[in-house]
C-alpha cells in the first residue's frame, strides 16, 4: 500500500494505489503541465495558457499518479498557504478528508466535518487555514487572500471554532 506525506499539512495517509509525487517548486504552471503531460504520453496541444496566466499552483491527476507543483511565492505565508492548498485538493481525491478533519478539531478545535462541505475550493482553502493556524500565522491579515472562496472558507472555519473550555477550581 503506497502512503502520500503531506509536508506542508503536516501528515501522512494511506493513497491506495495511488502514489503521490510533491514536485515542488516550478517557473511555470503551464510548461510544467505540458512536461508531465509528456511524461505519461498524453497530447498537450489543446491547452489555453490564458487559463494559466494567474496559477500559483496546481493539482494533477493522470491514471494511479497525483502530482502538485507551485509557484514560489514572496511571503512565507502565501508559500504555506499555496502548498497546503495543493495537498489538501490531493488529500480529497484519496477519500482522506477525515485526516485534516481530526487535526482540525484535536489541535485548533474547529468542529467541520469537510465532507458536508460542497465546493472543492473552499475545502482546500479550509487546509490552508489549518496549516496557517497551526504554524501561528494569521491568514485574514495578510493582503491578497480576500477572494470569495477564501472569505467562506475563513467564515466556515471561524463560525466552528469550538469555544475553549475553562475549569474552575473551587
Amino acid at each position: 500500500m503506497n502512503k502520500a506525506r503531506f509536508q506542508v499539512l503536516g501528515f501522512t495517509v494511506p493513497s491506495g494505489s495511488y502514489k503521490y509525487h510533491d514536485d515542488g517548486y516550478v517557473d511555470s504552471i503551464l510548461d510544467t503541465i505540458m512536461k508531465v503531460d509528456k511524461l505519461y504520453g498524453l497530447d498537450n496541444s489543446n491547452y489555453n495558457a490564458d487559463e494559466y496566466i494567474y496559477a500559483i499552483g496546481k493539482y494533477y491527476e493522470e491514471g494511479f499518479n497525483l502530482h502538485i507543483f507551485y509557484l514560489e511565492r514572496s511571503t512565507k505565508k502565501s508559500d504555506i498557504q499555496n502548498r497546503s492548498h495543493e495537498e489538501t485538493h490531493v488529500l480529497d481525491y484519496l477519500g482522506q478528508l477525515d485526516a485534516l478533519t481530526d487535526r482540525l478539531f484535536e489541535e485548533q478545535g474547529v468542529k467541520i466535518n469537510l465532507k458536508e462541505v460542497d465546493d472543492k475550493e473552499v475545502i482546500a482553502q479550509l487546509g490552508s487555514l489549518y496549516a496557517l493556524n497551526a504554524r501561528g500565522l494569521m491568514p485574514w491579515l495578510e493582503r491578497g487572500y480576500k477572494n470569495n472562496t477564501f472569505l467562506k472558507a475563513e467564515r466556515i472555519y471561524k463560525q466552528s471554532k469550538q469555544p475553549e473550555k475553562r475549569f474552575f477550581i473551587p
